[in-house]
């Protein structure tokens, strides 16, 4: 059932952050059906297009909601690779332990915003940055950015708002200093 513990359909913060900035770029899903809308091909991102990808599933042959694993456990790459832009293919980066400098360059690349995991011991949380704020500030640990948190229930924890007023930062404890990678989207040449 949806919801349940092998639901394919069930929308993590990995799953939101890749709809998010794969919609921003214009990327569809090259194959696959959309039972909303009966549309077969070119869906475009969101995240019930990126559920099927993550699960390896076009959605007319899916006989039951659920699939064996994690439906959060996201395949970053495998997803990726699924979506095009204007026909090309949709490919992963990824930079481990990026300084918030580094994060505010690959921004000015990428305005349609990068997914940043947050980690503690024991829990992990996906993000969106979208604009630094302040991109003149040259001391790494003063730069401020704008960010989109799926973990939000009210617009103003996480529609495009400053870091500190995010949901994340507010109720769940994450700081800069728990930044563990950040994930961009390029196309292939």
């Amino acid at each position: 059932e949806p919801g349940g513990n092998n639901c394919w359909i069930d929308e993590g913060c990995g799953n939101c952050s890749v709809a998010m900035v794969l919609n921003n770029m214009g990327a569809v899903k090259t194959k696959g059906y959309d039972f909303r809308s009966g549309q077969e091909g070119n869906l475009i991102a969101d995240p019930y297009t990126v559920g099927l990808a993550n699960a390896g599933a076009y959605g007319s042959e899916n006989k039951t909601s659920t699939l064996s694993g994690n439906p959060i456990y996201m395949r970053w790459a495998y997803v990726a690779e699924q979506f095009n832009v204007e026909g090309k293919k949709v490919i992963l980066n990824k930079v481990y332990s990026p300084s918030t400098t580094k994060i505010k360059t690959i921004l000015n690349d990428h305005p349609e915003g990068v997914i940043v995991q947050l980690s503690t011991a024991t829990k992990n949380h996906y993000i969106v940055f979208t604009e630094c704020l302040n991109p003149e500030e040259k001391t790494s640990s003063k730069l401020k950015f704008l960010v989109y948190d799926s973990a939000a229930y009210l617009p103003e924890n996480g529609d495009n708002v400053p870091f500190e007023k995010s949901t994340s930062y507010l109720y769940e404890g994450y700081r800069y200093k728990n930044i563990k990678s950040v994930m961009y989207f390029t196309l292939e040449d």
